[in-house]
């Protein structure tokens, strides 16, 4: 007995034509924006010039002119809707770039100490410290950006390059004469030798899965390491002792496959008090 569900060729032949004009309606043409072409374009609501003003100022930032790009930042507020929180931490964060800029440090400082009260998110965070610290620099305040890497390394400890600035920050504080004059009974000395060490396990952790131009820097890197190192003197057993203690982590990290895993060690190290983390480890002393 015949019931003619069965399907013709037919049918088939007119689904895949349908499919053709269907993506036909659906093609796309891209938007071409011509340089510069938020220098003359017509403003329609608010948060279309709060963009506007953003690249307006941006650019201006680009060619170093500064204070013409600080009022395009703070025309951006000005337009800028009040619930759009991710746009206005970006516009505080560019005019405070150019007040540092300007040498206006106070003026940087107040927008970047709201910043981190304000940040959101870890990437906010580590991007307004790093613009503190650059601030605390300019204003040789050595005490602060000490405060400032110590945050920066606790959210990213296994960043080299926190820990050659703090490196660049005890050195400022504790050897005005000199590596060499420092006694290596001192916790300035363990200080120090911590953030060599340290920083030379993480360069030599990632050198197989590095870019060409990555190595390089990280040749030099370790070429400027080994030359303070040489200049501190520490004996093997304290190098060795300092290489088992400071290491630990990356090699249970990079041993970790589940994600989970790696993010509870990372919590683990952040939830510890930096000093007891990081310099109590020299019994060599």
């Amino acid at each position: 007995m015949e019931l003619g569900l069965d399907f013709d060729d037919k049918d088939f032949i007119e689904e895949k034509k349908t499919s053709v004009n269907e993506s036909r309606l659906k093609s796309y043409n891209a938007k071409v924006c011509d340089p510069l072409w938020f220098e003359n374009t017509e403003i329609q609501d608010s948060e279309t010039a709060a963009n506007i003003y953003k690249f307006k100022g941006d650019h201006r930032y680009y060619h170093k002119q500064y204070e013409e790009a600080v009022l395009c930042y703070k025309q951006g507020l000005d337009n800028l809707p009040m619930t759009n929180r991710c746009m206005r931490h970006d516009l505080n964060e560019s005019m405070a770039r150019c007040y540092l800029a300007l040498g206006k440090t106070l003026e940087a400082l107040d927008l970047t100490q709201n910043l981190i009260n304000t940040s959101t998110n870890p990437d906010q965070t580590t991007q307004a410290c790093v613009l503190l610290q650059q601030i605390q620099q300019k204003q040789c305040d050595v005490e602060g950006e000490e405060t400032t890497l110590k945050q920066l390394i606790s959210i990213h400890p296994f960043n080299a390059e926190f820990w050659l600035m703090l490196k660049e920050c005890y050195v400022q504080k504790f050897s005005a004469r000199g590596l060499e004059t420092l006694e290596a009974s001192s916790q300035e000395y363990t200080k120090l030798l911590t953030c060599l060490v340290r920083a030379r396990l993480l360069i030599r952790s990632v050198r197989s899965s590095v870019a060409s131009f990555v190595k390089e820097r990280h040749l030099k890197l370790i070429k400027e390491i080994e030359a303070d190192l040489e200049k501190l003197k520490p004996s093997e057993a304290c190098l060795d002792l300092a290489k088992k203690h400071l290491g630990e982590d990356i090699f249970k990290l990079d041993n970790l496959e589940d994600e989970k895993e790696r993010i509870d060690q990372l919590v683990t190290v952040e939830s510890v008090n930096f000093e007891d983390r990081w310099f109590k480890w020299n019994i060599c002393t």
